[in-house]
């Protein structure tokens, strides 16, 4: 099996944000039959100690106060975004034109994540917008993640 290496990108590190960063980084211990390590790239916040947190005790190459950096890094291949809920839509979006996939655990608005889901469709990402059961128009987060994750990688 082929052994890829993805490059990851956070995008607020606060609580939430370390929770993905600590689970994404257990993936190839966790799974070894994926073939998948993590690259921890770039992370984004706009308070000076958390991004100084990122490099220096969550093993990111760098930090920023720009979400957009992380978002258009060449290296990054999936981003976490953990930014405050309403901000969701609007970075969601941002990752579907610059082409990554993302993992939004936070709920976003009914119309927004139908948005989203829809966006991926057509362009071919994988989106994980992760809630506790909770039905979405006629979407559930079942049917939500079946739609939008593919093999990719």
């Amino acid at each position: 099996m082929a052994h890829t290496t993805l490059g990851y990108g956070l995008i607020s590190v606060g609580w939430m944000g370390r929770v993905h960063s600590r689970g994404i980084s257990q993936v190839s211990e966790r799974y070894p039959e994926l073939g998948v390590s993590i690259r921890k790239v770039i992370a984004a916040d706009t308070l000076a100690d958390a991004r100084s947190y990122a490099t220096e005790l969550m093993g990111f190459e760098s930090a920023t106060d720009d979400y957009h950096q992380v978002i258009n890094h060449p290296d990054v291949d999936v981003v976490s975004i953990c930014s405050p809920n309403f901000m969701h839509h609007e970075i969601a979006m941002a990752a579907i034109k610059a082409g990554k996939d993302f993992w939004i655990e936070k709920p976003m608005g009914r119309n927004e994540v139908i948005d989203a889901v829809r966006q991926c469709e057509t362009s071919g990402l994988r989106a994980i917008p992760l809630y506790a059961k909770r039905k979405i128009g006629g979407y559930t987060v079942e049917t939500v993640v079946e739609v939008t994750c593919g093999p990719k990688y």
